[in-house]
């Protein structure tokens, strides 16, 4: 009743109560529409265009196909970004890292801090860029198989073990497990070991596990799975200047007048391989091999790309 009162209910003829109810406006759908499968990135920007399906990685068992690339190009991309940067937390691409002829402001401003404040220095942690492995690939879980073609944002570890499936363990001879005909499922756990870590930006995070990376069973792909494969040079938005010099000041404004904290010995390589840390601010850590079943941190060097 106190709602009908106040928007002018009139119980009868006239507009009435439908006068309150506007169309939503188009640009607000189509946003709606672009953040379809980008979970938690929904209103963030993102270096994998708007329209592709996110596979996010389950606690426990996750049974995954792989996708090929055309014309025999690696089904694994490395990637450097800017991971959850700037007061929206976007992620974006690094351009030097990435080859790319765009002027990188937050780059500029990292090797500053470097020189200036040292690697332990908030600013220069927070200028720093993430490696990641980009793939696209097919949820192949009991509980919930996807038909649908998704991109995989996959931490450095987790990349790494999956190329050690790639090596026949008998002659060491190379094995795509990415084939359309012969390719595998991989299987892999998520697992939560207890205790936490800081983040760069100070917020306490859980840490979590992948083991048991292994070789499934055959599945050969199907036309219509083919058909959805896209080159990776389709999957990536190319970063604007202007939005990465923005983030640049703002990281500048937060974190230039802080105080570099004390660095023990000890915590020096986990901060020199500090890379790894993953968007959504979990960190993984994996054995070199697979384990429980039978087969089946960089230093960053920054490269400023400009305009003559």
């Amino acid at each position: 009743m106190l709602l009908r009162k106040s928007i002018g209910f009139t119980g009868g003829g006239g507009t009435g109560i439908r006068s309150a109810f506007k169309r939503v406006a188009p640009d607000v759908i189509q946003k709606r529409l672009d953040n379809i499968g980008k979970g938690n990135y929904g209103d963030r920007d993102y270096f994998i265009k708007p329209g592709y399906k996110l596979y996010k990685i389950k606690m426990g068992d996750n049974i995954v196909r792989i996708a090929p690339q055309m014309d025999g190009r690696d089904f694994l991309r490395k990637a450097s970004i800017y991971c959850s940067v700037g007061p929206d937390q976007g992620s974006y691409l690094v351009p030097g890292l990435m080859k790319l002829d765009i002027e990188d402001p937050i780059a500029e401003l990292h090797l500053e801090a470097m020189e200036k404040l040292g690697y332990a220095h908030p600013l220069t942690k927070a200028t720093a860029p993430s490696s990641r492995f980009i793939c696209e690939l097919f949820d192949m879980g009991k509980e919930k198989q996807s038909p649908d073609m998704l991109i995989a944002d996959l931490p450095m570890g987790l990349g790494d073990s999956i190329s050690i499936l790639c090596r026949d363990p008998e002659n060491g001879s190379p094995y795509d497990l990415s084939d359309i005909d012969d390719g595998r499922n991989v299987i892999f756990t998520k697992m939560e070991p207890g205790g936490t870590f800081k983040g760069r930006d100070g917020r306490t995070v859980k840490k979590v596990e992948y083991k048991g990376v292994v070789l499934g069973s055959v599945n050969k792909l199907t036309e219509s799975q083919l058909k959805q494969v896209v080159p990776f040079s389709e999957l990536f938005v190319l970063p604007d200047t202007d939005v990465l010099a923005k983030i640049a000041g703002w990281l500048r404004a937060k974190y230039e007048g802080a105080p570099a904290p004390h660095v023990s010995e000890e915590e020096k390589e986990d901060t020199a391989q500090d890379s790894e840390i993953a968007p959504d601010e979990e960190t993984e850590q994996l054995p070199w091999s697979a384990q429980d079943e039978e087969p089946r941190r960089p230093t960053m060097k920054i490269k400023i790309k400009r305009r003559i």
